[in-house]
């Protein structure tokens, strides 16, 4: 069961593992259809017993279902709080240090309140150990973009995903969202569309 941090309605979450998967329907059978990346957001629109959530992911809109225990559930004050100072992971596989735990985190990594050194979730202070890029600070070109997406050549991907192509859209497009004046022009930018 996620955490709860104090009294007030927990209508959001943040997500609180690497990678953690977001399916059609509620069952751990059904087809993947997207992931969150760790410190990224969602809204909870439904609650199917204790171990579904039904979700919208807050960078771009995405609806499906989750395992709450992936997430620590937070109050809209936190969300707002999660919004403010954002950078993403640049490197393939970066880790966030609490004390002695290492925790893996991959490209594209959302760290909320990041300092250059350190990231705050609401529970704690983590420390990054990687690269990272704020937009506040730095607005990504074309060929950042093309770097950032030439680290998924020759990797494995989901099952779901036809060509190798797409889930490097998918990735442009994570970045597009959180960028947003970048402009990729020849690629598809839309987003299937699940059915409820």
């Amino acid at each position: 069961m996620a955490r709860k941090l104090d009294k007030a309605p927990k209508d959001f979450g943040i997500c609180a593992v690497a990678c953690a998967p977001i399916r059609i329907k509620p069952d751990d059978t059904m087809e993947m259809v997207s992931q969150l990346l760790f410190g990224e957001t969602i809204k909870i629109l439904q609650k199917k017993g204790k171990n579904w959530i039904k979700i919208e992911c807050t960078n771009d809109g995405y609806i499906g279902w989750m395992d709450p225990k992936m997430l620590l559930l937070i109050t809209e004050k936190q969300f707002l709080k999660c919004k403010q100072g954002l950078a993403y992971s640049v490197d393939l596989v970066s880790y966030l240090i609490n004390g002695d735990v290492n925790t893996p985190v991959l490209l594209g990594t959302t760290l909320p309140a990041f300092d250059g050194m350190s990231l705050q979730m609401p529970e704690s202070k983590l420390i990054f150990n990687g690269s990272a890029i704020n937009p506040e600070t730095q607005k990504p070109s074309a060929e950042i973009m093309v770097k950032i997406a030439k680290k998924y050549l020759n990797a494995p991907y989901l099952w779901e995903v036809e060509v190798l192509l797409e889930l490097i859209a998918v990735v442009l497009r994570r970045f597009y969202l959180k960028f947003g004046d970048l402009h990729c022009q020849g690629m598809r930018m839309n987003r299937p569309h699940l059915v409820n």
